[in-house]
């Protein structure tokens, strides 16, 4: 699965980052695309924990069916 993301350039900031790279190995995205996807996929982790740690005292406007079709 390859993502393309576009983002501003305005809204960017180059970062250094020490990999291990056995990590990069056999990746099909380039570098600045797999730490993008990597850095999404936390951020929507934590928010997924911080709305599982409120126990279900939120109601929701949209079905469970269709959050999980949302996630895949």
């Amino acid at each position: 699965m390859i993502f393309h993301m576009a983002i501003p350039s305005t809204d960017t900031v180059k970062v250094t980052v020490h990999v291990p790279r056995a990590l990069l190995e056999g990746t099909t995205m380039g570098t600045t695309d797999l730490i993008r996807e990597a850095l999404k996929h936390y951020r929507h982790r934590q928010a997924c924990e911080a709305l599982m740690a409120m126990k279900g005292k939120v109601k929701l406007a949209i079905s469970a069916k269709t959050l999980k079709d949302l996630r895949d």
